[in-house]
């Protein structure tokens, strides 16, 4: 019998649209919800720790923008000089040691904006706080950093694997309706990685409409991929990053400052056919300029996997996802065939993730050529 997506989509949505409104926001048993806490000073330590940031220029210079990064420096705290860049130059972060003496040199360059880029972010100078907030991590931990293709965060391979093993207990609650300015202060984590709003992430919240609420459903997913795509879609991320005490906690960063986040969902690897047979499976479909969020949702439902838009990345791009409405003629296809022909016309991909417990789900995503070079 050949199945008309596009009329049968409110039947098969509504139980699903009812329970979705049932929810209710709780702390862990035993614990407050997680109160942002300052950001981290340097504790006493037996070696000597100086940080120094060099800004690269062109041949031709920066002119009044390089003052106005020596008063950012002296304002913070730290030693900073700009200078014209050479070709052996790399951005970066590099850790020197002599002895109880450890040189630490932060490399950048300096744009025609006057923006710093450095290797994982960007910085204005109206950033200072945000600036000294990271210089004093490196000052307290180090330049020990991300390894290549390895999302450690700076954290040893144990502390790593603490954090994920922490974030990887499912969550309950479907926060979706939710404001969320009001839903962030609130989120639960973990006892053992406590919640900490960034200073620069505090200023960027101040930009998000309070009317602005939650659209994506986390109920099921595992407590990192849970936060990674409730922060996501409202353009902040967070990170682990070690305490100077020695502990772990998450920091909630803007995205538009760094990238450098606890993904939504990592890489799915096995045999895709034995993990989602539903979405493999031939089925007839006919769509007539239908909505494409409502047959992502029929296709979730019949497929019998999550589907995640990502509406923040979507958005960006300069997408409007919600306008956006596909036809497909009639023929036997797959859900995952019909996902790819749906998507591609619009500049939308699908990936398979999975969350920290192994949960596979889709992620529906902006398609970004790779750049030569990339891996």
């Amino acid at each position: 019998m050949r199945i008309r997506l596009a009329a049968s989509l409110a039947l098969a949505l509504a139980p699903l649209t009812a329970s979705a409104q049932r929810y209710q926001v709780l702390p862990l048993k035993g614990t407050k919800p997680p109160v942002a806490q300052p950001a981290p000073t340097a504790p006493a330590a037996s070696s000597k720790t100086t940080v120094r940031v060099e800004l690269l220029t062109g041949r031709l210079g920066a002119g009044l923008k390089a003052q106005e990064w020596g008063r950012v420096f002296r304002d913070i705290g730290f030693d900073g000089r700009v200078r014209p860049g050479l070709t052996t130059d790399k951005l970066g972060v590099k850790e020197t040691k002599r002895g109880r003496l450890r040189e630490i040199v932060v490399v950048g360059r300096l744009e025609r904006d006057g923006t710093a880029r450095f290797a994982d972010r960007k910085i204005r100078p109206a950033d200072a706080a945000r600036l000294k907030e990271w210089l004093v991590e490196l000052q307290t931990f180090g330049a020990q950093g991300t390894p290549e293709g390895k999302p450690l965060w700076g954290l040893s391979r144990a502390q790593f694997d603490l954090a994920h093993n922490a974030l990887a207990t499912k969550t309950a609650d479907d926060l979706v309706g939710m404001p969320f300015v009001e839903v962030l202060p609130r989120l639960a984590t973990p006892r053992s990685l406590p919640l900490r709003i960034s200073e620069d992430a505090r200023a960027w919240l101040q930009r998000v409409p309070r009317e602005a609420k939650v659209r994506t459903s986390t109920k099921g997913f595992t407590k990192g991929t849970a936060l990674a795509l409730l922060l996501r879609e409202h353009g902040f991320g967070m990170r682990p990053t070690r305490t100077p005490a020695g502990s772990t906690e998450l920091v909630v960063e803007p995205l538009p400052k760094t990238e450098d986040v606890w993904p939504a969902g990592w890489p799915f690897q096995g045999s895709r056919q034995e993990k989602m047979p539903k979405m493999f499976a031939f089925t007839p479909v006919s769509l007539q300029d239908s909505a494409l969020s409502d047959v992502l949702d029929g296709i979730a439902t019949r497929a019998e996997v999550p589907i995640v838009v990502d509406r923040h990345g979507i958005a960006e791009a300069g997408i409007a996802f919600d306008e956006l409405r596909v036809t497909y003629p009639p023929k036997r296809t797959t859900w995952s065939l019909l996902l790819r022909n749906v998507l591609g016309p619009h500049k939308l991909i699908r990936e398979f993730r999975r969350d920290e417990a192994g949960r596979v789900f889709c992620w529906v995503t902006v398609f970004r050529p790779r750049r030569v070079g990339e891996d």
